[in-house]
This record gives structure tokens, sequence and C-alpha cells, in this order.
């Protein structure tokens, strides 16, 4: 909450920190990190239910 509130302000009161290049990138890189592990998971988890499936 506090994140939030320091990035988009409070009411009427402005932001503490107003978003830069560097936050944008941070948060595409970050994104990209989650959203790839999060496919190697799922498709790690995918191939071992084929195999079960196949020897069964």
């Amino acid at each position: 909450m506090d994140v939030y509130l320091a990035l988009y302000g409070y009411d009427n009161k402005y932001p503490v920190h107003k978003p830069t290049i560097t936050d944008v990138v941070l948060l595409v890189v970050i994104s990209v990190a989650l959203n790839t592990l999060l496919a190697v998971v799922l498709q790690n988890w995918l191939d071992n239910e084929r195999e079960e499936s196949a020897m069964q």
C-alpha cells in the first residue's frame, strides 16, 4: 500500500516519487522474468503429466 501511495499519491497530494524510465524498465524486466518462470513451471508440469499418461 505504501508503494501505491508513493507512486500515485493520496487524495489531492502529488506522488512522492514520479515514475522514471528506470522504473518502467524494472517493471518490464520483472514482469518478463515472472512470466517466463510461470511458463517454464507450467511446461514442466505438462511434460510430467504427458509422460505419466503415456506410461499408463
